[in-house]
């Protein structure tokens, strides 16, 4: 099948284009940064000339552009654009009203309100590229610069000044100070390092291993196979979905620990594949009783990645999409 793949500056493309191409499709590149996320007429006849030059047969995105799906429209051709963030902000609903459009959003409860709608969104949890993972290599300087008891990788949120406007920024809010609380609370009980782009002026984390953002593909597995715990606290705009972190860390073989998630208790198992803390405290307890018991926690990595690899490899879910859809993978 021809794909004609949009590359922008969003993650996973990189894995999506190479599982596409391991599983036997042509994909074609359109890379391109759009201004405008309502409606792009650079965008719309530029990607019009692709899709008649090398007669693809869909085009797929990550995240939801009403200009693809415009010009899908006017084709005739599916379109997939599976959802990464949250909240899924859309940017011209009548768009997601296409009978071409398939949008894949990781979040069931959110994906059952827009349904609710009558928009074309459809459930589907988020992948890893285990094949990419398993094959990274591991040097003395990787154990050196990564290796921790405990780290965690991901926005602090911090709000610098002024009051809470909306919805978005009042999740961002009680996320960061999640966050923070945790942070601090196991930067008190061992070799902590935190990965963010900046830590601010947070009096709480002055003594931090900041340790700076992260490369996705290159540095980010290399954190989580090397530290030995590894905390997700979940955005709270995510309602009951898998988060991607949560993924990254078992995918690449680390041990996580994280918030409950309804839809991650339905696929793991607490104390088998991962483990969950409910408060600061808990979290504490558990990370100083893992760190000192080495076996039991490698076993749970191990069972994590496993279980990642069988339900969350993008093949799985490109399966399933594709299914969804009408087409075969």
């Amino acid at each position: 099948m021809k794909i004609l793949l949009y590359e922008w500056s969003g993650i996973m493309q990189r894995d999506v284009k190479a599982v596409l191409r391991r599983n036997g499709h042509e994909v074609i590149p359109f890379s391109y940064e759009s201004p405008d996320w309502k409606y792009d007429e650079y965008m719309f006849t530029n990607m019009k000339q692709y899709v008649e030059r090398y007669q693809v047969d869909m085009i797929l995105s990550m995240l939801f552009f009403p200009t693809i799906a415009d010009l899908c429209h006017e084709k005739g051709l599916p379109y997939l654009a599976w959802v990464y963030d949250s909240p899924f902000v859309i940017h011209r609903r009548e768009a997601l009203r296409y009978e071409e459009v398939y949008a894949f959003v990781f979040d069931r409860k959110r994906t059952e309100e827009l349904r609710a709608e009558g928009l074309r969104v459809f459930y589907r949890p988020l992948a890893v590229d285990t094949v990419r993972l398993d094959g990274m290599e591991i040097t003395g300087d990787d154990c050196r610069k990564w290796s921790a008891d405990a780290s965690f990788v991901g926005q602090l949120y911090q709000k610098e000044g002024g009051e809470i406007k909306n919805s978005l920024e009042r999740a961002q809010y009680e996320t960061s100070l999640q966050r923070i609380k945790c942070v601090k609370a196991l930067n008190e009980i061992c070799n902590f390092k935190l990965y963010s782009g900046k830590k601010g002026s947070i009096p709480e984390l002055r003594d931090l291993q900041m340790c700076g953002s992260v490369m996705y593909y290159s540095e980010m597995p290399k954190v989580f196979r090397l530290s030995k715990v590894n905390l997700n606290v979940t955005l709270q705009t995510i309602e009951s979905g898998i988060p991607l972190r949560a993924l990254d860390i078992m995918g690449a073989g680390g041990f996580l620990i994280t918030n409950p998630q309804e839809e991650l208790l339905e696929h793991f198992q607490v104390g088998r594949d991962f483990e969950t803390y409910e408060s600061a405290e808990e979290l504490c307890e558990k990370t100083v009783w893992y760190l000192n018991n080495e076996d039991m926690r490698a076993e749970i990595a191990r069972q994590g990645h496993y279980k990642v690899k069988v339900l969350f490899s993008y093949e799985k879910q490109f399966a399933e999409m594709f299914a969804q859809m009408g087409l075969v993978f």
